[in-house]
């Protein structure tokens, strides 16, 4: 910056720091300018003065290239002194440019197959009434040795060598004997067992076994059988179908459940079709994420994966002790999805930005009142969120949306 171009700032620096400075038999901000200089010295003056003019270059710069900066920029003074012109230098990161091929609306023509009729089979009714009638079994226990239909509740104890394995100690652990997801020969063990027997066996476990700490080990079990039950299933029937609902029979009872599996199998089938046209969008598109973008949306990973575990009442260091991983190696698992979510993401705004893509004031804050409305007054809401912050969210989400209305009116568009 030329010495010319720099003595503004200089003067503005001097008038600024006169404002805020006192001294002896003057108010404050009415001392002198040339006291002023004398007081704070040269060196104090040229640094408010560098400060200023670098803000203003920077944002001139960024503005004159319609740059969009990324976080905070990294300045090096290389000269400042009187008579002098004031060298600097300024690093910063900007958005990338998004190159989304022109061609991108044929080729997403193209994926119009992959748009899934919905059907809903008997099967699928079948299950779903199966498990309707299963959460309304009745229990009752039994002296009875166990069979396969029972229900069992057990003290457990696992060890390996001798050694109780980490959690390996459960009580008043409650599970069907048709249960899929025991470990494989653990139910035969029991089959025939009676109330108050004390069962010892190995079983091996399978390498793959989703527990770590006993997969691919010889393990032992201690068992007492504590209760046995059997359960009593409901039949299908039109009474039955009373107890469900507002139902008069049993065929009002299956239609309900068709229509809620056709809306799952619905939004299954519009969550696949919307995947596989931004997996074609990615493939059109060139992007050089910078990687300051790229560890941010890792650390966004992180946090939301957190604030998941939390709401489910786990604490999070007892997660990371579970999973036998630290923070780091999470982020680092991270990085692929990261930067698939973050493409994805600009590919959005880019086409938000072409077709001119925006939710109106009144969407957007209809959509707010409802997620306000979950708080009982205004007060409560105030201290629990950021009023900017949540129109910014709001207006993103339903932009999201629309983008991707778009994409699939365009791929099954004619």
């Amino acid at each position: 910056m030329p010495e010319k171009d720099f003595e503004p700032y200089l003067e503005k620096a001097l008038l600024h720091l006169a404002g805020h400075l006192e001294l002896p038999g003057f108010r404050k901000g009415k001392a002198p300018l040339n006291l002023v200089r004398q007081k704070l010295g040269e060196f104090a003056l040229y640094e408010e003065a560098a400060e200023t003019a670098i803000k203003d270059v920077y944002l001139k710069i960024a503005e004159e290239n319609n740059w969009e900066p990324i976080g905070r920029p990294e300045v090096a003074v290389e000269k400042l002194a009187p008579k002098n012109p004031f060298e600097f230098k300024i690093l910063f990161e900007i958005m990338p440019e998004v190159k989304l091929s022109g061609k991108y609306k044929a080729e997403l023509k193209k994926l119009k197959k992959e748009k899934k009729e919905i059907a809903v089979s008997d099967k699928e009714i079948e299950e779903s009434l199966n498990y309707l009638r299963r959460s309304r079994s009745v229990f009752s226990e039994t002296s009875d040795p166990a069979n396969k239909d029972n229900w069992l509740t057990i003290d457990l104890e696992l060890s390996h060598q001798n050694q109780l394995v980490e959690g390996g100690v459960q009580n008043d652990f409650r599970f069907s004997l048709k249960d899929s997801t025991l470990l494989p020969g653990f139910a035969e063990k029991l089959i025939n067992a009676k109330p108050g027997d004390k069962l010892r066996f190995s079983l091996a476990v399978p390498k793959d076994y989703w527990k770590k700490e006993i997969a691919g080990k010889d393990i032992n079990f201690d068992v007492l059988v504590k209760k046995i039950e059997s359960e009593k299933i409901p039949e299908a029937d039109d009474e039955f179908a009373k107890t469900v609902g507002k139902f008069n029979n049993l065929a009002e009872l299956k239609e309900n459940l068709n229509q809620s599996i056709a809306k799952e199998n619905e939004s299954r089938a519009k969550e696949s079709f919307r995947l596989a046209l931004m997996k074609k969008l990615s493939e059109l598109t060139e992007i050089e994420l910078p990687e300051i973008l790229v560890e941010k949306e890792k650390h966004n990973m992180l946090h939301e994966l957190r604030s998941s575990i939390e709401s489910n009442h786990l604490d999070w260091q007892d997660y990371l002790s579970q999973i036998q991983k630290t923070e780091s190696q999470i982020l680092s698992e991270f990085s692929e999805k990261a930067a698939e979510r973050l493409k994805y993401a600009l590919i959005f705004e880019e086409i938000a930005r072409q077709e001119s893509i925006e939710p109106t004031e009144e969407e957007v804050k209809l959509e707010a009142d409802k997620f306000l409305a979950q708080f009982k007054n205004i007060k409560e809401a105030e201290q629990s969120i950021d009023a900017y912050q949540l129109v910014a969210y709001t207006k993103s989400i339903l932009r999201n949306e629309k983008v991707s209305q778009f994409l699939e009116q365009t791929a099954l568009s004619e």
